[in-house]
């Protein structure tokens, strides 16, 4: 009860970090570790205090806003960044290396050096993806396997490859461990079944209907294809996704049930 009552108050600094006037906001998991992101970026940033070093990961807050996440990690940590380790190689997780290396710091592949840090390779938003798992303070940082702002992007290993990666983080830690997404709230456990299970149901429905010949924009404005996409709405916004976006995610999920990928 005590752990659930501890990741219950991270949850809830989160939130009202969030509502903070700050471009960066803040969330403390414990006095060597932070969660940070901006406000109008969304990119979750590690920010970790080893016997080696403080390590960031997946620096980017946009780039206007790198001097000053350098700043708030200085302030923080009272040490400027030595290493930097990424999620995967997409620019909203990337695009702060740059910077970083600039200032001193030194890019890893891996976190091997790092005792504090474990690390999992898998494949399912991109071919190399990878988990970061902090055993001392029981939290996992997932990159884009898992988004808790946005829907499942499991492009490039489907769903052998997203059930492999989401398996591998369950097995990780307890039922208490806090998971990290590549964007949005942190979460627990059952919010990462959750997500599985109604990625499931989104392929399974959008097959049913794509073997019926409904064309994607038939699809679109299929209740059920609707009310499986709010599922991901986790923040219950108004405009959770724009329409283009919408039709991407169809079609690719397409794309994957007819190469056996997505079946």
């Amino acid at each position: 009860m005590k752990k659930c009552t501890i990741i219950l108050c991270l949850l809830l600094c989160w939130i009202a970090d969030a509502s903070a006037s700050s471009d960066i906001t803040t969330m403390k998991i414990s006095d060597d570790t932070y969660v940070m992101s901006a406000v109008d970026y969304g990119t979750n940033i590690g920010v970790i205090s080893t016997e080696k070093g403080v390590v960031v990961i997946d620096p980017m807050p946009g780039k206007a806003l790198l001097p000053a996440l350098a700043k708030q990690i200085n302030d923080l940590t009272q040490s400027q960044v030595r290493f930097v380790l990424n999620t995967h190689n997409h620019e909203d997780h990337t695009g702060g290396n740059e910077f970083f290396i600039g200032e001193g710091a030194q890019q890893f592949n891996s976190p091997d050096a790092i005792a504090e840090i474990d690390s999992l390779l898998v494949n399912s938003h991109t071919p190399k993806d990878q988990v970061f798992f902090l055993h001392r303070e029981n939290v996992v940082f997932t990159g884009d396997v898992f988004d808790t702002s946005w829907h499942p992007t499991f492009y490039s290993g489907g769903l052998k490859g997203f059930d492999d990666a989401i398996d591998r983080i369950l097995a990780l830690g307890d039922e208490q461990t806090l998971i990290v997404p590549g964007h949005g709230k942190p979460a627990d456990k059952a919010a990462l079944r959750k997500f599985r299970k109604d990625t499931h149901d989104w392929v399974a429905r959008v097959k049913v209907l794509h073997q019926q010949g409904l064309s994607i924009s038939e699809m679109q404005q299929h209740p059920d294809i609707q009310s499986i996409l709010q599922r991901f709405n986790v923040e219950q916004r108004a405009e959770f996704i724009p329409e283009r976006a919408f039709q991407r995610f169809l079609e690719r999920t397409v794309t994957l049930i007819e190469t056996d990928k997505g079946a």
